[in-house]
């Protein structure tokens, strides 16, 4: 089996984040943007932390081939669209 780290990123003061089952998104001082989420990845709001992680277990190196790069793009969008 695979393991895959939870991503987490903290949500600065002048951001506000929503989310509804298919999108999430980010209002700030720059403007506004909505994000799909992927239907393999589990993205919630927790303590001002945004926590992304894959639905399921990773059970073959094909799933893992195909999670683990939308998890990191997905985290690293996130970080850049709160700078």
């Amino acid at each position: 089996m695979y393991d895959l780290k939870d991503k987490i990123i903290s949500i600065p003061d002048n951001i506000d984040c929503s989310l509804d089952d298919n999108f999430f998104y980010f209002s700030g001082p720059k403007g506004k943007i909505k994000h799909r989420i992927p239907s393999c990845l589990n993205i919630y709001i927790d303590n001002l932390k945004i926590i992304i992680k894959s639905k399921n277990k990773i059970l073959n190196s094909r799933e893992y081939l195909y999670i683990k790069p939308l998890l990191s793009t997905t985290f690293v969008l996130f970080k850049n669209y709160m700078s």
